[in-house]
């Protein structure tokens, strides 16, 4: 025999939905490394090649960072960018 539910009202349901729901205060996006950056980057970078027996990339590259710059701001594809970085490493595709 089926089990007979109480009937609840739709003000008690709505209440208790509010207090369930988690409020967004605020949505950051952080374009470009403003917010936060991340400091190793060119610390794993070099790791990474040198290990590898690639040279040690430039400290302060201007393509490197021209490239960067235009890929940050949509100009050219993230990926076209990271293909181009990594031949602008010397490395290549065997």
């Amino acid at each position: 025999m089926p089990r007979h539910v109480p009937y609840v009202g739709a003000n008690f349901i709505i209440q208790h939905l509010k207090d369930l729901v988690v409020k967004i205060l605020a949505v950051l996006f952080d374009a470009g490394d403003i917010l936060y950056s991340k400091p190793r980057r060119k610390a794993a970078i070099a790791n990474f090649l040198t290990t590898r027996g690639y040279s040690r990339p430039e400290t302060n590259d201007p393509k490197e960072k021209e490239m960067r710059s235009q890929a940050h701001a949509g100009k050219i594809d993230v990926d076209y960018f990271m293909e181009w970085l990594l031949r602008h490493y010397g490395v290549t595709k065997k």
